[in-house]
């Protein structure tokens, strides 16, 4: 039986692509978080997968990390070693990116692959589990540390001041690659070039190169594909249209980091807060640094995976689509050993799959079997509850109606203006969606998360690490989202 589990949900993603990662942690995660470090589970039913962290392991290191995290010395010590895994691992990606693919001979093509894994596997073992863990038990425990300083306030006043107190001071990848285009249509604008002459201007180098710099922020473990210059050019006409007064908004978004450096400044001196409360806010601003670290090591990675596998589709005539429900390893034996394709259990694979990594390796169900222990693990009745509560990221309140969404693409298919987005977490795909929505609501996640910091940036409200919203909320549920409180109000069933 399976310990207490932390689930997440996301849209269909492929084994061939999470398995990366589960074989990573299953074989370093206990060494490089000096800690326990093994349960994991990952499932897929349809167009929508679970994933699962022990309870107790991740406590166990969110304790850790508190510890560790203590002084700046040893906080410095503990983030330099995940930089130095998470660039060591970009750098990797960005080569294999680069590679001739299609010049490998048939035995080189798995040396490729594993060279990529061993220089990679550090960051996937160390970041996913260490990165997540800081939205359990440490923001638990740096309220606690807040509210004894800020005593005898009343809650909703040290709801409100605490989440003041705990914005990064941090600007996200999705408000600088904004503001980076901003800057080159306020230049065109000045120099009277029209977007339709763009690729002929003097701009069109500048273009291209905020293009390399952020080709990776349109994907999400649930996309694989990244955006032609033809969408680039649409972003830009959208900017155009919707943005009244680019000088103003360029000048906001590289103000803002100043703005909550100076809001935290004022409330450390109104309220006296002790060294320790400023070292710990000052901790998870870097964390926050480092989730944007995280997800641009993941999706650099899972990008350059992609091309290595779908060189295999092309060399053993799989179709990608059925190759994605295999792990690496067999992937590789289609090429390597010339193992036959089994059609019935592809049809298994793909009606539903099962993955438990624990201290004896790593075994997969699939089908029937698998359908039986997603129904046992991931689909209790919560038809009473009427309340959900989480983490105040961002002071606003917003009602509306709930649209539970599985995936990014899901989230651009359902999300109307002013609809409540609820899913497992969000991904720099998820944009789009978010700056239509009227408040955002994820399962996971704290005051460090994408979700949290970019719900902020565009003044929208935002709960995080709810744990179960995604479970407990139904399509059409119309819902008042109090982001001061951090709670969730079921106002009418659908």
């Amino acid at each position: 039986m399976l310990p207490k589990l932390i689930t997440y949900t996301r849209g269909f993603i492929p084994l061939s692509h999470i398995y990366f990662i589960i074989k990573a942690m299953n074989e370093m995660a206990s060494e490089l978080n000096e800690t326990k470090a093994k349960i994991i589970a990952y499932a897929h039913h349809g167009k929508k997968t679970w994933w699962s962290w022990s309870e107790q392991e991740m406590n166990t290191l969110g304790k850790l990390i508190w510890k560790k995290t203590a002084t700046k010395k040893t906080a410095e010590e503990h983030f330099q070693k995940i930089r130095s895994f998470a660039e060591k691992s970009i750098e990797t990606a960005e080569k294999l990116r680069k590679k001739n693919l299609a010049i490998l001979s048939n035995e080189q093509l798995p040396k490729a692959y594993q060279e990529f894994y061993e220089s990679c596997k550090e960051a996937h073992a160390l970041l996913n589990f260490d990165i997540d863990a800081i939205d359990i038990l440490p923001v638990e425990f740096l309220k606690q540390a807040v509210r004894k300083e800020l005593s005898p306030l009343k809650e909703n006043e040290f709801l409100d001041i605490y989440t003041k107190l705990t914005t990064p001071i941090h600007t996200s990848y999705v408000s600088t690659e904004e503001k980076a285009f901003l800057e080159l249509l306020e230049r065109m604008k000045s120099k009277n070039v029209p977007l339709s002459t763009l690729r002929t201007s003097p701009f069109y180098k500048d273009f291209q190169k905020i293009i390399s710099a952020f080709w990776w922020t349109c994907l999400g473990w649930e996309n694989r594909f990244l955006k032609k210059e033809e969408d680039y050019i649409s972003d830009l006409k959208g900017y155009e249209q919707k943005v009244k007064d680019i000088k103003k908004k360029i000048k906001e978004l590289q103000e803002y980091k100043d703005v909550v450096r100076k809001q935290r400044q004022e409330l450390i001196k109104k309220y006296s807060l002790s060294k320790e409360v400023q070292h710990r806010l000052e901790v998870f601003d870097t964390y926050a640094l480092l989730h944007d670290r995280r997800k641009e090591m993941q999706m650099r990675t899972m990008y350059s995976l992609q091309l290595l596998f779908t060189e295999i589709s092309n060399r053993t005539n799989i179709p990608m689509d059925k190759l994605q429900y295999y792990s690496s390893e067999e992937i590789l034996s289609f090429l390597t050993e010339k193992r036959t394709w089994n059609e019935p259990d592809f049809k298994k694979r793909q009606q539903a799959q099962f993955i438990l990594s624990d201290e004896k390796g790593i075994h997969q169900l699939s089908g029937e079997q698998a359908e039986k222990k997603i129904k046992e693990y991931y689909e209790p009745d919560h038809s009473e509850v009427k309340e959900i509560k989480g983490v105040c990221s961002s002071s606003r309140i917003a009602k509306g109606k709930v649209k539970i969404c599985n995936g990014a693409e899901d989230a651009l298919r359902k999300i109307k203006e002013g609809d409540i987005l609820v899913t497992g977490m969000t991904l720099p795909d998820y944009v789009p969606s978010m700056r239509k929505a009227g408040a955002i609501v994820t399962d996971e996640g704290g005051i460090t998360c994408h979700a949290a910091i970019v719900s902020r940036e565009l003044k929208k409200p935002c709960i995080t690490g709810t744990k179960k919203a995604t479970e407990i909320l139904k399509d059409g549920d119309v819902v008042e989202v109090d982001a001061k409180k951090g709670i969730i109000t079921i106002l009418q069933r659908d």
